[in-house]
């Protein structure tokens, strides 16, 4: 009697794994090239909300002295940085400024971070270019 055993797997078994790792292959690539664009319109989403957040922030402090009507206003948004309004809200005009706008933000970073959001109902929607 031959009692050797045999170790190994059936050329069956073999092209059923293939095909099943296929139809995975095939099933998750398209869901990892979708997540690359979800995290794309994230970042700019992200942007985007910064720089609302930057101009909500100036109109604030435009509002809170009384400023609102000037068609020119230096509001001092923390640190001495300087943001010039036009009405309360930033002058977009020069560059210098949208910087001061950003500077004034990353110097509160870690407040932001660890400020927990309200649910405000906001009604700002981002367009597709």
């Amino acid at each position: 009697m031959n009692s050797s055993t045999q170790r190994g797997f059936t050329l069956i078994e073999l092209v059923v794994v293939i095909v099943i790792l296929g139809i995975l292959a095939a099933v998750a690539l398209p869901r990892l090239l979708s997540m690359e664009g979800e995290a794309r319109t994230a970042v700019a989403d992200s942007v985007y909300n910064s720089i609302r957040s930057a101009s909500n922030m100036v109109y604030a402090k435009a509002a809170a002295a009384g400023q609102l009507a000037s068609a020119n206003y230096n509001v001092d948004i923390g640190g001495g940085i300087l943001v010039n309004a036009r009405y309360g809200f930033p002058n977009t005009n020069s560059n210098a400024n949208i910087q001061n706008l950003f500077e004034g933000l990353s110097t509160r970073v870690s407040w932001v971070a660890t400020a927990r959001p309200a649910r405000c109902g906001s009604t700002a929607r981002r367009t597709a270019a």
